[in-house]
């Protein structure tokens, strides 16, 4: 935050709340959280609106100032979209900002100033985005409250010597409550309490922004909700209606730029350049200076390489039992130190990812409409991934295929490394076809994301980051319930009791790490497809001693050929009893099978995994 009077950092939230109040003086302890998110970003299943949609709330929620070299020139209604910050200091320069961060905040005010911030707040929400809603609450405090010391009675008995009647008495009975209270900080149970109150604030609402569309009315081309408004600038013209337009962000000029570049791409380009001071990334800062974000999904997809370049991978991360840790927080400055660092914490793993994983911008087009009518395409470079959003604890990520899986990896191990509060994420990754409807591929990420989650948590007192994934090529009938999809058909047979398991899925990072390492040593060593198609009739058809007497005789014949398949699968089998390769001795009840077989996973990814890593020798190129 640039405004002092309302940026605070961590470590000095105690010393600016003791320089704005006194010890005596009524606060209030605010609280505000953004309502249906999800489903305000994916409202519509084209990239610009959700690129915009989640911009349009990140900057309602950090934005400190107009500075367009760091929040870009995202407008509405031809004037910059203001951010929770810039309220509080133009408006209301005494409240003090704990701490800003994934589609929440909490503020400290004068108690007077409460309710009027709570409305602020709410009408910025609702007047910008028109569809979306914040819920604010607020609890009265003492400045002890949030220091996590004990109260000082001391304010109360300054005023008792100089009261007397009706006034003495009610300062009595509070001093009896203070001394009762004055042993034991109150933050974490104020932050409880808060939590419940938005909660509750939140199921209670009984009106939702609503545009009425009659009969004779044409409904909006891209969220299909709301009556259209004009014809957007698009090569097909489709009708749009006054809450798309303003996601959308064009600009409508005729070299067909847009002004939605998610300021998550400057943040990007920054990283590079301060990592190219004492590593080999400046080759990849150089790259990526200039670069538009992606005209759309295909251009995603088209980054990738061989099979995989007519599909996209979705990345849904989010932290492990993080109201556990914020329930320990037992201050004001623990609280906006936690969340800094867990924001902090996650966009340099995103980032380091996507410089490490990935080569650089694509080349391609963009098609408009131009001020005359006419169809125009202008030659542009591109991002080759789209950052959704960026939260406290979580991210969600769209990258080409072929990297999806190790990006999801990376993320999960170097969020880890990034932090000391022995946090964790679970991973959520979809590798889909680019044609699959963005409302139907968020459902399933969310549910790969549960799933691993489960993992996660597997081990009593503690939680482990882990990764699920799913693969769809063609039309399936699998849904958010990815454990029950599975049972049906991830199994040698429904019935029997003896089924084996068709996959190992979820994953930890380390088996995660071998499942990629051993594709990739199979792609190296030209290791046939043939076989590996061979290798899951085998084990889908079953019994058990036929595939693996099966798998046996292959390697026999095929000699160095299956030397790391081999390698990988002894590596998890149960030593000196059943099972044998390929099969391994089940270590979870996912799908209720006694053994499992990790060949339909490796040949799954097969094609969504590169060969060598991306990036390798771009160095000595640049």
């Amino acid at each position: 935050m640039s405004d002092e009077q309302v940026d605070l950092q961590a470590a000095t939230v105690p010393e600016k709340l003791r320089e704005a109040f006194d010890d005596g003086t009524p606060l209030a302890l605010i609280a505000a959280d953004v309502d249906r998110v999800q489903s305000y970003v994916f409202e519509s299943a084209k990239l610009a609106e959700m690129r915009g949609a989640s911009l349009i709330l990140d900057l309602l929620n950090v934005k400190d100032s107009d500075d367009k070299n760091i929040w870009g020139d995202v407008e509405i209604n031809e004037k910059q979209v203001t951010g929770i910050p810039q309220v509080l200091k133009d408006e209301f320069p005494l409240a003090r900002l704990v701490y800003a961060s994934g589609g929440g905040a909490m503020i400290v005010s004068e108690l007077a100033q409460a309710e009027e911030i709570k409305e602020r707040i709410e009408k910025l929400y609702a007047e910008t985005t028109l569809t979306g809603a914040i819920t604010v609450v607020y609890e009265h405090v003492r400045l002890a409250d949030l220091e996590n010391k004990p109260a000082s009675t001391d304010w109360i008995k300054t005023k008792m010597e100089k009261a007397s009647g009706e006034a003495l008495r009610l300062l009595k009975d509070n001093s009896h409550t203070a001394d009762k209270e004055s042993d034991r900080g109150r933050f974490s149970e104020l932050y409880a309490s808060l939590g419940y109150q938005l909660r509750r604030a939140k199921q209670s609402k009984l009106t939702a922004p609503i545009f009425e569309v009659s009969s004779f009315t044409e409904r909006c081309g891209y969220c299909h909700f709301r009556p259209a408004r004009e014809i957007a600038p698009e090569v097909d013209e489709r009708p749009i209606c006054q809450v798309c337009i303003r996601k959308r962000q064009d600009k409508r000029q005729d070299d067909g730029d847009r002004a939605a570049q998610s300021f998550y791409l400057g943040k990007f380009r920054d990283y590079l350049e301060i990592q190219a001071k004492g590593e080999l990334l400046l080759p990849y800062s150089l790259k990526w200076a200039g670069a538009q974000s992606p005209p759309d999904l295909e251009a995603i997809a088209e980054a990738a390489g061989g099979r995989a370049n007519n599909f996209v991978g979705v990345i849904y991360a989010d932290g492990n039992d993080m109201g556990a840790q914020l329930e320990r927080l037992k201050s004001a400055a623990g609280l906006g130190s936690f969340a800094d660092e867990v924001r902090t914490a996650m966009e340099q793993a995103v980032f380091s990812g996507l410089g490490t994983l990935l080569s650089g911008p694509c080349d391609g087009e963009r098609e408009y409409r131009g001020r005359d009518g006419q169809k125009r395409k202008r030659k542009i470079k591109h991002h080759p991934f789209e950052i959704i959003t960026i939260g406290g604890d979580d991210v969600y990520l769209i990258v080409p295929a072929d990297v999806a899986l190790e990006m999801a990896q990376h993320i999960c191990q170097e969020f880890g490394k990034n932090q000391n509060r022995n946090l964790t994420l679970a991973a959520g990754v979809l590798i889909t076809d680019v044609t699959t409807p963005i409302y139907f591929s968020r459902q399933i990420v969310k549910g790969l994301l549960k799933n691993a989650k489960k993992l996660s948590k597997a081990e009593p007192g503690k939680t482990i980051p882990a990764v699920d994934f799913q693969v769809i090529t063609t039309d399936t009938a699998i849904t958010e319930d990815i454990s029950g999809f599975r049972k049906k058909a991830y199994r040698t047979s429904r019935e029997e009791k003896d089924a084996d398991g068709l996959t190992t899925r979820p994953l930890t990072l380390d088996q995660l790490k071998a499942l990629i390492e051993v594709v990739r040593d199979l792609k190296n060593s030209s290791f046939p497809k043939s076989q590996l198609y061979a290798l899951r009739e085998a084990v889908v058809s079953g019994p058990r001693l036929r595939a693996t007497n099966f798998y046996y005789y292959q390697q026999a014949r095929s000699g160095d050929q299956y030397e790391r398949l081999h390698k990988f699968l002894d590596s998890g089998r149960a030593v000196g009893e059943w099972p044998s390769a390929p099969f391994w001795k089940a270590k979870n009840e996912w799908l209720d099978t006694p053994t499992v077989t990790p060949i339909v996973d490796i040949l799954e990814i097969y094609d969504f995994v590169r060969e060598k890593k991306s990036g390798e020798g771009q160095e000595e190129k640049a």
